[in-house]
């Protein structure tokens, strides 16, 4: 699984919030880090999971062969609602929000997808 964004920059680092959220839950954001979003990318993925209506439409016009790739995360919150708004720069309260959406979406969506193909 990789992250990546269209205005990100490479290399940096997850918010200071975003890591103090995370360790909350255990979960080690230290190394983390900003990639841009790219044709290669684009190419490699099974699955294009995006956050946004506005991303979902941006990655389609500008990598068409996204197409049947590309998946709003929210459409699996059974709570709703189907967008899940990007917390950069918000307080801690509001990325808890948006973290229980994102788990939630997460859980359900990892449900929904078949197992991964054994070793040999």
């Amino acid at each position: 699984m990789l992250s990546a964004g269209f205005e990100a920059v490479d290399g940096k680092p997850a918010s200071k919030t975003a890591i103090t959220l995370a360790r909350e839950y255990h979960l080690d954001l230290d190394m983390h880090a900003t990639r841009m979003i790219s044709a290669d990318l684009i190419k490699e993925a099974d699955l294009i999971v995006v956050m946004e209506i506005s991303q979902k439409d941006r990655m389609m016009r500008v990598y068409p062969e996204a197409a049947g790739k590309v998946v709003l995360l929210g459409y699996f919150d059974p709570q709703g609602p189907l967008e899940i708004a990007d917390p950069y720069g918000l307080s801690l309260e509001e990325f808890s929000v948006c973290f229980a959406q994102i788990r939630r979406s997460c859980d359900a969506l990892s449900k929904s997808l078949p197992p991964a193909p054994s070793a040999a």
